[in-house]
């Protein structure tokens, strides 16, 4: 039975173990698929970012080769430029696609936009670029919210003939194109900017928002934004790599303003079931082995010592047997002594009288 006892701690014992095991290897392993598809997509994402802002350099660098800007400039004549022909060339025959261009005098007012005829406000005052430009011309290539979007900007200082600065070009593009790459990849993005930016918009471009969030992709997912909404914005904007939400793997990214404040929040859907996991049903596969295993040489080793138990059991109800036996044969015996040294038999004839007594 103390065997027994002891078989049974060390089983309940090694099941902890093994439980606590299988527990952690899961966690572990669950946790190490997770981060390195935090990894790969925020390493998709810094690629294609990379990849657009090359672009957007490229035409903005061609663009301001252009006499005319330094010209319009100097007269103070925004009519003497329009672009739009050659953005619409550019975005026919590229993958660049909503490209704007923007003129901004050596002030920081707005003097041309290929996209709207609203011009003349003070843009240095909602965009930390173009004011930073304005102390310290050079080119320039950042990620920015302005009067319209958040978008990738490259701006370049414009100088007359005497190296005067008198203003600056930049060409704009937005993140639809990135968002595009994702959703080609069964990714649902959805790029949002913090709320401090709202109430400088003149006219927001994609006119989406979740609560006072504005959202930059026009692909964004409507059903997703409702839910993201019902959730609760502030509790994504939180979120420090990834979560789990309803059906998808959500992973996080960040882009600061110039000076590290926050400004864009990137988040990207992935279904669960997209996501490789097979080394944790191979991690299953050899732990439900071991635990079979386990089980068999527990039932083996009972059924050993419960035999041996058993048939010691036996043994000894065998010998309390055959004690017994042997006493009782004993007593017998010894009974029939006394009654062969005690008991006399006598022969009698027909008469009845005793012919013969026994000794």
């Amino acid at each position: 039975m103390k065997k027994i006892l002891l078989l049974l701690t060390v089983v309940s014992f090694t099941s902890f173990i093994l439980f606590f095991a299988y527990k952690n290897k899961k966690d572990t392993l669950t946790s190490d698929i997770y981060n390195s598809k935090v990894l790969e997509i925020r390493k998709m994402f810094a690629n294609e970012v990379a990849k657009k802002r090359g672009n957007t350099a490229a035409l903005t660098y061609l663009i301001s080769k252009d006499n005319t800007i330094i010209e319009a400039l100097l007269k103070k004549d925004r009519n003497l430029l329009d672009f739009k022909e050659e953005l619409n060339n550019i975005q026919h025959f590229s993958d660049n696609k909503n490209l704007w261009i923007q003129i901004t005098d050596k002030e920081g007012f707005s003097f041309y936009r290929s996209w709207t005829d609203q011009v003349g406000d003070n843009a240095a005052a909602a965009r930390l670029d173009i004011a930073d430009m304005i102390k310290n011309p050079k080119e320039m290539t950042t990620i920015s919210t302005g009067r319209f979007d958040m978008t990738f900007k490259t701006m370049l200082p414009i100088y007359d003939k005497n190296k005067n600065f008198i203003g600056m070009i930049e060409m704009i593009s937005k993140f639809n194109s990135i968002a595009e790459e994702f959703k080609n990849k069964n990714i649902e993005p959805l790029f949002i900017l913090h709320e401090d930016y709202t109430n400088r918009f003149i006219k927001p471009f994609t006119e989406l928002f979740i609560e006072k969030n504005y959202v930059a992709n026009l692909n964004a997912n409507k059903e997703l934004m409702k839910n993201v909404e019902n959730f609760g914005i502030k509790k994504f904007l939180q979120i420090k790599d990834y979560m789990l939400f309803k059906d998808y793997f959500v992973v996080k990214d960040e882009i600061k303003d110039i000076h590290g404040g926050d400004m864009g929040y990137f988040f990207f859907f992935i279904n669960k079931d997209d996501i490789d996991t097979s080394s944790i049903s191979e991690m299953e596969t050899n732990f439900l082995f071991v635990i079979l295993t386990f089980i068999i040489i527990s039932i083996l080793t009972f059924l050993y010592i419960f035999n041996r138990s058993y048939v010691k059991y036996l043994n000894s109800i065998v010998k309390k047997k055959t004690y017994k036996i042997h006493k009782q044969k004993e007593y017998l015996k010894s009974l029939l002594e006394i009654y062969d040294k005690n008991v006399v038999f006598s022969k009698t004839d027909l008469k009845g009288i005793i012919v013969h007594v026994s000794d």
